[in-house]
């Protein structure tokens, strides 16, 4: 693991702190060894030997900057619907396919009413 300039030192020694306590999980940036900087997900744990001494720190880490990029374009299409939805001058209603109740209203629609 190479250190982005991405992630602060201060948050590197945070991590290092909750390993010395007990493990750590989160995201933060990392650098290949071509420089280019991506986001993961990183869980650390202590590894023990038989009389309970920490000899070792282990760490699994996955790349998510493709998962950090499909989560903001479905949070970008969703913001687009919800535009579209409350803006339309047509009346729509949401129902549920299985149970017929009423999951969503745009507020021309209850102005019609």
């Amino acid at each position: 693991m190479l250190l982005s300039e991405k992630t602060s030192k201060s948050e590197h020694n945070y991590i290092l702190e909750q390993n010395r306590n007990d493990m750590w999980s989160g995201e933060l940036w990392n650098k290949s060894k071509d420089g280019r900087e991506f986001l993961i997900y990183l869980r650390t744990s202590r590894i023990y030997d038989a009389h309970g001494n920490v000899i070792a720190l282990v760490g699994i880490s996955e790349d998510i900057t493709e998962r950090r990029r499909a989560e903001e374009a479905l949070l970008a299409s969703e913001m687009r619907y919800r535009r579209l939805f409350e803006a339309a001058k047509d009346g729509i209603l949401i129902l549920s396919a299985d149970s017929g109740e009423i999951k969503d209203v745009n507020p021309f629609l209850i102005e019609m009413l």
